[in-house]
């Protein structure tokens, strides 16, 4: 089974992809410092929850999708998607005009340190 992976998601899109079986949200307490994640959504001052997802196409496929769909129901603005791996961290910049596949390029690249070992 391919490993499961922490993700800060609009709670809109966690709320869709609980429903469809691809996350569980975590309880989350803050206390002061940022979460750890793989996978970060930020900016639009959106409420978003923290969840841990596998790390399958299908699923990869299912949150890029619904993220993108949820980008196009907000205001004209940008979010980043930054994504956290053995070798770095990736950024995109998702608008109006960034394809669902460069969102599911990225997330796949949360799960790249998993196979080289």
């Amino acid at each position: 089974m391919a490993p499961k992976r922490l993700a800060v998601l609009p709670v809109e899109v966690v709320s869709e992809l609980e429903a469809e079986g691809h996350a569980t949200r975590l309880p989350v307490v803050r206390a002061g410092g940022g979460i750890d994640a793989d996978v970060v959504v930020t900016g639009l001052q959106v409420a978003t929850a923290v969840i841990t997802f596998v790390q399958a196409p299908s699923a990869i496929q299912d949150i890029s999708k619904r993220l993108h769909q949820w980008f196009g129901r907000r205001q004209p603005g940008k979010v980043q998607v930054e994504v956290r791996g053995k070798n770095g961290t990736v950024r995109l910049e998702l608008d109006s005009s960034t394809d669902s596949e460069d969102v599911a390029a990225l997330l796949r690249l949360a799960g790249q340190d998993d196979q080289e070992s």
